[in-house]
C-alpha cells in the first residue's frame, strides 16, 4: 500500500504548519480538565497483507505525579493526521493485539533544549491517563546537546513494571538530526520486539508482555517540537 505522504511531502507540510499555526491556542484544551479524543480520520483500509488501522488519539494532560519543576508544555495538537508535541503525550483510544506491525514517521524541528526524546510506549490496556504509566515497554530516541553535560544521542529501551523502570537495552549510539524524517517500524510479536529506523534493524532481545496493548507517544522537552505522521498498525 502506498504511504499517505512521501517523506519529502511530510517535511514540506511540517514547515508550512510551523509558519501558519500557533500552539498557544491549545490552552483551551487545558481548561477542559479532561482527556479529549480527537480522530485524524479513523478508518480501516484493506491492504495487500491485511487491514491497516489509523488510530484515533486521546490527548493526555500533564501527569499529576510528575516532579518536573518547570513549564509543562502544551497539549498535543492533531491535525490532518499529523501530531505535534510540545512536551505532552497522546495515547491510542484503540487497543491492538499481537502480532502487529506499527509504523510511524517522526521529525524533530530543532534541538532547542539541552536534551530531549521521542518515546513510543506499548502499554497494558486501560491504564490511567492522568499519571505516568506504571507498566510499559518504551523505545526512547534521545538527543543530548553539549550543555546536557554528559552522554550523546542514543536509542534505549526501558521496561516499566509496577512503577519501577529498568533499562533493558541500550544505550545504542544514534544521531538525531533536526529537520530529518525518520521512518520507524516495529514488529510486536510473541517471538520478540524488533524495530527498524530508516532501514536499519534493531533487535533488543525482549518481548512486549501484553498480548493486547495501547500505544502512547511523547515528545520531550516542552520547548521542543516533535512531529509524528503516517501512524498505522497492521
Amino acid at each position: 500500500m502506498e504511504r499517505d505522504l512521501s517523506l519529502s511531502t511530510f517535511n514540506k507540510q511540517t514547515q508550512s504548519f510551523l509558519k501558519s499555526h500557533r500552539l498557544d491556542s491549545l490552552t483551551a484544551i487545558d481548561l477542559l480538565g479532561s482527556t479529549e479524543i480527537i480522530s485524524p480520520g479513523l478508518s480501516t483500509i484493506a491492504g495487500g497483507t491485511g487491514s491497516i488501522a489509523f488510530a484515533s488519539w486521546q490527548i493526555l494532560p500533564f501527569p499529576t505525579d510528575s516532579d518536573w519543576p518547570s513549564w509543562p508544555g502544551q497539549p498535543c495538537l492533531v491535525e490532518a493526521g499529523t501530531i505535534i508535541f510540545e512536551g505532552r503525550s497522546v495515547r491510542t483510544a484503540e487497543s491492538f493485539s499481537q502480532p502487529a506491525t506499527v509504523s510511524l514517521d517522526i521529525l524533530l524541528d530543532q534541538r532547542q533544549a539541552d536534551d530531549g526524546f521521542l518515546q513510543v510506549r506499548f502499554l497494558p490496556v486501560g491504564l490511567p491517563t492522568n499519571v505516568d504509566p506504571t507498566d510499559a515497554t518504551t523505545l526512547n530516541i534521545i538527543y543530548r546537546n553539549p550543555a546536557a553535560g554528559t552522554g550523546s544521542d542514543v536509542l534505549r529501551v526501558d521496561q516499566q513494571t509496577g512503577g519501577v523502570n529498568t533499562i533493558v537495552w541500550g544505550e545504542i549510539p544514534f544521531t538525531v538530526v533536526a529537520g530529518t524524517v525518520y521512518h520507524v517500524q516495529f514488529t510486536v510479536a510473541s517471538s520478540g520486539l524488533t524495530f527498524t529506523i530508516n532501514g536499519q534493524t534493531y533487535d533488543p532481545g525482549i518481548t512486549v508482555p501484553n498480548s493486547n496493548f495501547q500505544i502512547q507517544l511523547q515528545g520531550w522537552q516542552p520547548m521542543n517540537r516533535w512531529f509524528v505522521n503516517n501512524f498505522t498498525v497492521r
